[in-house]
């Protein structure tokens, strides 16, 4: 039997979805618009990538979206980080491709085989990770079961403690300098997994992306090795390596635990350090503060089709 072809097509969101099965995943009409208030919004490289690399589907794969997560008592958080991450082309390839998942130092919780039995299964029933959320509190005690957590919090758990050989493709490398008035420069490299970004008053992504990148305010007392002696810095953050897939998290609670309600309007494509990012995914809190609520998430279907899942 021949492979389906999927093509990609750029589409609008939508604020009307229509039910597809009883696991809650949804087609969005691609008649209507939505405006998404995105907690985590997460882009791949390359919108013109060629067919075979692992950043796009290919027409091997077996149903162009997966199916449904069972909620294990206010596991929403994890369901939503979990469907984004099963509909990344590169998790899928990475997993199906017969190569050994190194194991982390952390032995308590193998997420290497939760990954691989998740992707084995999601895109032809309902899954229920029932090991995981069960042994999440060995990686991390205040992920007790039946307890909301922050998406974010989850994401960077899952990453740390999964193989290399996923994670990889989803870190980057910034610069941190620090700048003196007569323009010396102290600089050191930090990877990261994800950007997270200020967005009360930002009025776009794109702004928050500048807006992180700018240099601080002048801050005074530090003393710089080329002047020998203390004077004012400004300090920045360069980007350096970019990463395969691009996860930008919004900062939508303030200290207080009080969600920022701000409007961030963003595109399908997005340019970032010299590379082109197409959007597949989002993980959206909806709720008033951080203790309250529910998330879900949209991901972009491998036949160019918005998918809703809750």
């Amino acid at each position: 039997k021949a492979a389906p072809t999927y093509t990609q097509t750029a589409i609008r969101h939508e604020d009307i979805y229509e039910p597809i099965d009883f696991e809650l995943t949804e087609l969005i009409r691609p008649d209507k618009t939505v405006s998404l208030k995105g907690a985590t919004i997460t882009t791949v490289r390359g919108v013109e990538t060629k067919r075979e690399s692992v950043l796009v589907w290919r027409n091997d794969v077996e149903s162009p979206v997966t199916r449904g997560i069972n909620n294990l008592s206010n596991t929403c958080y994890l369901n939503s980080v979990l469907q984004v991450l099963l509909n990344t082309p590169c998790v899928h390839y990475v997993v199906r491709g017969g190569d050994a998942l190194k194991m982390k130092t952390n032995p308590k919780v193998n997420l290497n085989n939760v990954i691989k039995e998740l992707v084995s299964i999601a895109r032809s029933k309902t899954m229920t990770p029932s090991y995981l959320v069960n042994n999440l509190h060995a990686l991390d005690r205040k992920f007790t079961r039946g307890r909301q957590q922050d998406a974010h919090e989850f994401y960077l758990l899952f990453m740390n403690n999964v193989s290399d050989a996923i994670t990889n493709h989803f870190k980057g490398k910034l610069k941190s300098q620090v700048i003196c008035p007569k323009n010396h420069i102290s600089e050191t490299e930090e990877e990261f997994l994800n950007t997270s970004l200020t967005i009360h008053n930002s009025g776009s992504l794109k702004n928050s992306i500048n807006a992180f990148f700018a240099p601080s305010a002048k801050i005074k007392g530090y003393k710089c090795d080329g002047c020998k002696r203390e004077t004012e810095i400004v300090k920045k953050y360069v980007p350096y390596v970019n990463p395969n897939v691009l996860v930008l998290h919004l900062t939508r609670f303030d200290r207080t635990g009080r969600k920022i309600q701000s409007h961030v309007p963003f595109e399908t494509e997005l340019a970032f350090n010299g590379d082109d990012y197409a959007l597949y995914g989002t993980v959206e809190h909806l709720g008033s503060t951080i203790n309250f609520g529910h998330y879900i998430a949209h991901v972009h279907g491998a036949n160019g089709i918005w998918y809703r899942v809750s």
